[in-house]
Protein backbone atom coordinates (compact mmCIF):
# COMPACT_ATOMS: atom_id res chain seq x y z
CA UNK A 1 0.00 0.00 0.00
CA UNK A 2 1.30 3.48 -0.87
CA UNK A 3 1.67 5.90 1.76
CA UNK A 4 -0.62 9.37 0.93
CA UNK A 5 1.91 12.39 1.75
CA UNK A 6 1.21 14.17 4.39
CA UNK A 7 -0.26 18.01 4.36
CA UNK A 8 -0.08 20.96 6.47
CA UNK A 9 -2.19 21.81 9.17
CA UNK A 10 -4.60 24.70 7.88
CA UNK A 11 -3.75 26.82 10.88
CA UNK A 12 0.27 26.73 9.67
CA UNK A 13 -0.09 30.48 8.16
CA UNK A 14 -2.00 31.65 10.91
CA UNK A 15 1.06 30.84 12.92
CA UNK A 16 3.79 32.68 10.52
CA UNK A 17 1.65 35.82 11.01
CA UNK A 18 2.82 36.19 14.22
CA UNK A 19 6.53 36.01 13.31
CA UNK A 20 5.79 38.44 10.55
CA UNK A 21 4.76 41.21 12.45
CA UNK A 22 7.39 40.62 15.01
CA UNK A 23 9.39 41.19 12.07
CA UNK A 24 7.98 44.34 10.91
CA UNK A 25 8.10 45.68 14.42
CA UNK A 26 11.65 44.99 14.59
CA UNK A 27 12.50 46.97 11.69
CA UNK A 28 10.52 49.78 12.91
CA UNK A 29 12.35 49.89 15.94
CA UNK A 30 15.91 50.29 14.06
CA UNK A 31 14.51 52.93 11.45
CA UNK A 32 13.33 54.76 15.08
CA UNK A 33 16.75 54.43 16.51
CA UNK A 34 18.73 55.15 13.32
CA UNK A 35 15.83 58.21 12.85
CA UNK A 36 17.40 59.11 16.50
CA UNK A 37 20.36 59.50 15.82
CA UNK A 38 20.50 61.63 13.18
CA UNK A 39 21.22 65.17 14.28
CA UNK A 40 18.25 67.16 13.65
CA UNK A 41 18.99 69.96 11.49
CA UNK A 42 19.17 73.23 13.40
CA UNK A 43 18.71 76.79 11.26
CA UNK A 44 15.36 78.54 9.47
CA UNK A 45 14.64 78.33 5.72
CA UNK A 46 13.88 81.97 4.08
CA UNK A 47 11.36 81.65 1.26
CA UNK A 48 11.06 84.37 -1.10
CA UNK A 49 8.22 84.23 -3.76
CA UNK A 50 8.39 85.79 -7.07
CA UNK A 51 4.51 87.01 -7.98
CA UNK A 52 3.30 87.61 -11.45
CA UNK A 53 2.32 91.02 -10.57
CA UNK A 54 6.15 92.39 -9.82
CA UNK A 55 5.89 92.03 -5.92
CA UNK A 56 7.30 89.41 -3.71
CA UNK A 57 6.61 88.06 -0.84
CA UNK A 58 9.09 86.41 2.31
CA UNK A 59 8.30 83.95 4.64
CA UNK A 60 10.71 81.82 7.70
CA UNK A 61 10.35 78.52 8.15
CA UNK A 62 12.41 76.40 10.79
CA UNK A 63 14.41 74.05 8.85
CA UNK A 64 12.97 70.84 10.34
CA UNK A 65 9.32 71.65 8.98
CA UNK A 66 11.50 72.04 5.44
CA UNK A 67 13.32 68.60 5.70
CA UNK A 68 9.62 66.86 6.20
CA UNK A 69 8.20 68.76 2.76
CA UNK A 70 10.93 66.20 0.90
CA UNK A 71 13.93 67.23 -1.29
CA UNK A 72 13.53 70.10 -3.65
CA UNK A 73 15.71 71.12 -5.85
CA UNK A 74 19.72 71.07 -4.93
CA UNK A 75 20.35 74.30 -3.26
CA UNK A 76 23.88 76.66 -3.46
CA UNK A 77 25.98 77.34 -0.81
CA UNK A 78 27.60 80.41 -0.01
CA UNK A 79 29.84 81.71 2.75
CA UNK A 80 28.36 85.25 3.29
CA UNK A 81 24.79 87.14 3.43
CA UNK A 82 25.81 89.24 0.33
CA UNK A 83 26.93 86.39 -1.69
CA UNK A 84 23.71 84.39 -1.14
CA UNK A 85 21.12 87.54 -1.86
CA UNK A 86 23.25 88.17 -5.01
CA UNK A 87 22.46 84.71 -6.20
CA UNK A 88 18.62 85.11 -5.22
CA UNK A 89 18.75 88.27 -7.53
CA UNK A 90 20.48 86.54 -9.92
CA UNK A 91 17.86 83.81 -10.37
CA UNK A 92 15.14 86.64 -10.23
CA UNK A 93 16.85 87.86 -13.61
CA UNK A 94 17.29 85.19 -15.26
CA UNK A 95 13.38 83.90 -14.76
CA UNK A 96 11.43 86.68 -15.50
CA UNK A 97 7.58 86.17 -14.84
CA UNK A 98 6.09 88.99 -17.59
CA UNK A 99 8.13 92.02 -18.95
CA UNK A 100 6.57 94.68 -17.02
CA UNK A 101 7.90 92.88 -14.06
CA UNK A 102 11.52 92.39 -15.18
CA UNK A 103 11.99 95.84 -15.86
CA UNK A 104 10.36 96.62 -12.52
CA UNK A 105 13.08 94.39 -11.11
CA UNK A 106 15.65 96.05 -13.14
CA UNK A 107 14.74 99.48 -12.20
CA UNK A 108 14.69 98.51 -8.56
CA UNK A 109 18.26 96.68 -8.96
CA UNK A 110 20.04 99.40 -10.76
CA UNK A 111 19.11 102.01 -8.03
CA UNK A 112 20.45 99.97 -5.33
CA UNK A 113 23.46 98.98 -6.83
CA UNK A 114 24.33 102.41 -6.74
Amino acid sequence: MATMPMTMPARAPAMAAPAMADDAAMMADDAAMMAEEEPAPEGYVIEIVVKADGTFAVSKEDVRMEAEEGPGEEAMSFDSLGQAMKAVMDIVKENPVGASEQSQFDAGFAANAT
